[in-house]
């Protein structure tokens, strides 16, 4: 049984989705069982076969035939037998590596994937630390089918730097929509790239420098037909004095001409060998990677472009042809580590003619190759946001455009990396220049979840994927956050100076933003600051906080930037100056009292992360502590509710 995936009808939900990965997971398992039972009949056969030709072969050996036909007959039956070995040898090899395949493709259970392995990142980046985007138990490990190192790159790229410009965000989602119905070669992809080891980007990048650089034989081109006239002339009368017609002298002398040439050069010569070789484990696989995209029938014209760039040569000469020349002549280099080596260099000067061969694939493709491997690490990025669109058929792509007016306008928002059984999705509006959205509620009630929630989505949405909405519009943004934030005691950095520094980082950006274009439209403004505050400057008393954060408040309303603010301090929404442009919203908890084993009662307290319009007017953190046991009674009273972050709808505050 031979499983084809192929393109299909998508899920029109996430159980359906569910349902479509266990009913492949089940084929798959079913493949690799029948080839299981293939595999064991075929190690079996190979043993009889083994021990038949074995035995025929000693009878051969000890045996005293006398009859010439019964001798021809027994040659015959080893050469047919050892045949027929080698074709079982050849069929076992093809199955075990469908198994491995197969086993790849099937193992992929989100505790099992690896944390990936990206670039660093600074920790002054605009949102990264506080979004969670990298690391482990992060929305790049939920885009967790991208492998290779330039596919990882490309989609930490899309994910921390995005190209803002609306037309470049719907080419990608154009392509994201493509790739989400092509589960096939998703998954290919993603096996292919599994099965990449021992890469890095630094290795590439080597093998790219030196595929772009300068061939070293342009400087000595008198090296090649020398080479072809010394093999030629001693090959020749190696076969002479074979013959008897010269003597050993003749022979002798090209080749003492051949070796002093590779005594003289074989150092820089296997070094470039050594530098071709850096990434040749991976090479044959990026092959097969690039197959996969070339021989695909894009709809989107930004997939269309990378594959004509793929393919800009001869049917012959598309890139994964190119790329298993090259690593087919890497193999033919790897002779100098033979024991054979020195006869062959010897006789014919092996090596120059290897590196001519191998700086002939470097003259005609070695400009290419760094933009095949771009086009491969799009596609892998970008496949990655079509899995996510796949497996979630009720979340939307946004409409991200320069027109009026300017705000973050979503139904059913939700946070990504939560369950779809735990999230709670909320109508947001954030915006237009000129208001703030104001964000209270009591702890642990879902504040800064929704903070996180906007801007995740607001990262997907700049990169060219879906969000965790029903509908989402908003205008390109230059995103930052500012929440709870870490001193430092390596950079000499308190808590409440790493949040000014932070604070200051955005309002510069924010004045900066102002001075783009001429002001006559929206779309010569350039990119809008967006922020999201959360518990602005911890670490300092009360009043001044308060201050400090109006200030920075009306700062950035002046500067015409768009953001949400989430704050315990409810004096803020009593102060003129944010009023008017106040838009606030809040969040509840239910406390009641239930009867617990044993007689008396339990408080209990939950949350429905429900955004409500208005002020809260709750605070709980007197009574969390009592229910805790660390006030009134002075101890947790029985029954009462476990910790809350042990929770499934634990989230912060």
């Amino acid at each position: 049984m031979n499983v084809v995936l192929g393109e299909h009808v998508p899920p029109t939900s996430s159980a359906e989705a569910a349902q479509l990965y266990q009913r492949r997971c089940d084929e798959l398992d079913a493949e690799r069982a029948q080839l299981r039972r293939r595999s064991d009949l075929i190690a079996n056969v190979r043993f009889f076969v083994f021990a038949g030709v074995a035995a025929l072969a000693l009878a051969a050996f000890f045996g005293r035939v006398d009859e010439a036909q019964w001798s021809v007959l027994l040659l015959g039956s080893v050469l047919l037998l050892g045949g027929f070995f080698l074709v079982l040898i050849v069929l076992h090899r093809g199955i075990s590596r469908r198994l491995e395949y197969l086993s790849t493709l099937w193992n992929r259970q989100w505790e099992d994937l690896p944390t990936p392995a990206v670039n660093p990142v600074s920790p002054d980046h605009p949102y990264a630390d506080d979004l969670d985007l990298l690391g482990r138990a992060s929305l790049l490990q939920l885009l967790g089918s991208t492998r290779t190192p330039l596919g990882l790159e490309t989609l930490q790229r899309l994910l921390l730097e995005p190209d803002r410009n609306p037309s470049e965000i719907r080419r990608r989602q154009d392509a994201v929509r493509d790739l989400s119905a092509r589960l096939e070669l998703r998954q290919r992809l993603e096996v292919s790239g599994r099965m990449i080891v021992g890469t890095s980007s630094d290795q590439v990048e080597q093998f790219l420098r030196w595929a772009e650089g300068d061939p070293w034989l342009s400087r000595r081109r008198w090296l090649i037909p020398l080479s072809w006239l010394l093999g030629g002339v001693a090959v020749t009368l190696l076969v002479l004095y074979i013959a008897g017609a010269v003597g050993p002298a003749y022979w002798g002398i090209p080749v003492l001409i051949n070796l002093g040439l590779t005594w003289r050069y074989s150092g820089a010569v296997h070094g470039i060998f050594e530098e071709g070789a850096k990434c040749e484990q991976a090479f044959q696989q990026y092959s097969v990677m690039l197959h996969h995209v070339e021989d695909a029938e894009f709809t989107a014209a930004r997939l269309q472009d990378g594959r004509t760039a793929l393919r800009e040569g001869s049917v012959d000469n598309t890139a994964h042809r190119e790329m298993w020349r090259l690593h087919q002549c890497l193999a033919l280099s790897n002779l100098r580590l033979s024991q054979i080596h020195v006869v062959v260099q010897a006789l014919i000067l092996w090596d120059f003619h290897v590196l001519a061969q191998l700086e002939r694939w470097q003259a005609r493709c070695g400009n290419q190759a760094r933009r095949w491997l771009e086009v491969l690490g799009e596609v892998e990025a970008l496949s990655a946001l079509g899995c996510l669109a796949h497996d979630n058929p009720a979340w939307c792509f946004p409409d991200v455009d320069t027109g009026a007016p300017a705000e973050f306008a979503a139904t059913a928002l939700g946070h990504p990396m939560l369950q779809e059984h735990v999230r709670v999705a909320n109508d947001v509006r954030v915006g237009p220049p000129g208001s703030f959205m104001l964000v209270t509620g009591s702890n642990m009630s879902g504040k800064s979840t929704l903070l996180r929630a906007i801007g995740v989505n607001v990262v997907l949405a700049q990169a060219g994927g879906p969000v965790c909405a029903r509908s989402l519009r908003l205008p390109p943004t230059r995103l930052f956050t500012s929440m709870p934030v870490r001193d430092s005691l390596a950079r000499g950095v308190s808590h409440f100076m790493a949040g000014l520094l932070r604070l200051k980082t955005i309002v510069v950006a924010a004045r900066e933003a102002l001075k783009v274009g001429d002001g006559t439209s929206p779309a010569s403004r350039g990119p809008r600051v967006f922020y999201l505050f959360d518990e602005l400057l911890q670490g300092t008393n009360s009043a001044e906080r308060e201050v400090a954060v109006r200030n920075v408040i009306c700062e950035m309303l002046s500067l015409g930037a768009v953001g949400a603010v989430t704050t315990h301090d409810l004096a803020l929404a009593e102060m003129p100056e944010l009023t008017a442009a106040m838009r606030a919203v809040h969040f509840s908890e239910s406390i009641e009292e239930v009867p617990a084993d044993g007689g008396g009662s339990v408080t209990t307290m939950s949350f429905d992360y429900e955004l409500r319009p208005g002020v809260a007017t709750s605070r709980n953190a007197l009574r969390l502590m009592e229910i805790m046991g660390l006030g009134g009674s002075g101890e947790r009273r029985p029954g009462g509710p476990p910790d809350p972050a042990d929770g499934p709808h634990a989230q912060p505050r």
